[in-house]
């Protein structure tokens, strides 16, 4: 080996030995070192617990509850309004008296089936009386009555209101029977002024509208 490759490997020799001189930390650089890593390791540790628990949390959330419709639509009804007025269409061109009439021959024959029962010889005891009702529909037949003709009238169509009235006292004509006999012990007699109020109302139509109720006695 010369002394010229010799110098050079020396000198090669003494550049690493610089270098590596300069890449070792200083007794500072390494205690700091020591101090940071431990940091970082905290905040690591720290973030991988929020994350775990951020996935938990979203794995325990209750699944959308998706809302399903099951009721069945329901066909378009007349309102009441639409039925009355329904009603008012199908009685155009008709009086007031002949209106009247109509109802008072529709409510009649029921409250004359109750009289006729009522007055017969030998009353009947509550017990019969409610059997009746249930038996002849009494209450249905009234209800449908009431459902066939309108609700309300014109102030100047009183004739229609004192036919329709038969309807009310078809009901208390009974009711009135009902609570005579318990009150008595089924004894009598039957407290009521029904008849005599219907037949005033009666009275009261036979003037107003002679020509509809020529015919009623």
């Amino acid at each position: 080996m010369t002394k010229l490759q010799k110098s050079h490997i020396e000198e090669m020799e003494a550049k690493l030995a610089k270098l590596k001189a300069e890449t070792v930390d200083s007794p500072a650089q390494a205690k700091a070192r020591k101090l940071v890593k431990p940091v970082f390791l905290s905040i690591a540790a720290v973030f991988g617990v929020l994350f775990i628990a951020l996935i938990i949390d979203i794995s325990n959330d209750p699944e959308p509850v998706v809302s399903t419709d099951t009721s069945i639509p329901t066909p378009a009804v007349n309102t009441m309004n639409e039925i009355e007025a329904a009603k008012w269409q199908a009685l155009q061109g008709v009086s007031d008296c002949q209106l009247a009439l109509s109802v008072y021959n529709d409510y009649q024959p029921i409250f004359a089936e109750l009289h006729q029962y009522l007055t017969k010889a030998n009353l009947p005891t509550y017990e019969e009386l409610y059997n009746w009702k249930q038996l002849t529909r009494l209450d249905e037949r009234i209800e449908e009555l009431d459902n066939k003709y309108p609700q309300s009238y014109k102030v100047s169509m009183q004739n229609v209101l004192f036919a329709k009235n038969l309807g009310f006292a078809t009901g208390q004509y009974w009711r009135d029977a009902h609570s005579s006999m318990r009150r008595t012990n089924n004894q009598g007699p039957i407290d009521t002024e029904q008849p005599s109020r219907m037949n005033d109302d009666l009275q009261l139509l036979k003037q107003n509208c002679p020509e509809e109720f020529k015919e009623i006695k």
